[in-house]
């Protein structure tokens, strides 16, 4: 006994088009993980380094941050320095950690990169390279930002995939 059944596969294929092609540009997603890593990286800041803290600030470049402050201004300054961290999000290295997205890739950059770049890899700086800036990186992605960046591009992709069906 032989069973064979036809069908139409034309509606078929053309999802499964649309779901290769909606692969291919997944700049929503892109831009949600972006969104994601730029917060990761600043939480870094706060943090003072993670998983391993920052070398903290040598006692030159403490008294270069407090400068002229007296008294209780001064104290204030002190207690709540935190390396890198100095301007916060008004220009600071911490504050110019952004990303670029598009369809197929997402890149996370600081806006300051010769200054960021010393502080990530550490390294000789100053007139005549005579301060030895230690490693702090903060462009770390943590364990738990990879299964939350999987789960960002599975949900977008799994949108893209029922609006495609639903279409169908």
């Amino acid at each position: 006994m032989k069973l064979s059944i036809k069908t139409d596969a034309k509606p078929l294929l053309k999802l499964f088009k649309g779901v290769a092609d909606g692969i291919k540009s997944q700049e929503q997603a892109m831009k949600l993980t972006g969104d994601y890593v730029v917060k990761s990286v600043r939480e870094n800041f706060l943090q003072g380094g993670r998983p391993n803290k920052w070398a903290p600030n040598s006692p030159v470049t403490l008294a270069m941050k407090l400068g002229k402050s007296k008294g209780k201004a001064r104290a204030k300054k002190a207690a709540t320095n935190k390396v890198l961290v100095g301007l916060g999000m008004r220009g600071g290295l911490m504050g110019g950690i952004h990303y670029k997205a598009n369809a197929n890739e997402v890149v996370i950059q600081p806006d300051k990169k010769p200054y960021a770049a010393i502080h990530q890899f550490g390294g000789m700086a100053g007139r005549n390279r005579k301060v030895k800036i230690p490693a702090r990186p903060y462009l770390v992605l943590q364990p738990g930002d990879i299964p939350k960046i999987q789960q960002i591009i599975s949900k977008e992709i799994g949108k893209m995939i029922g609006g495609l069906v639903a279409k169908s």
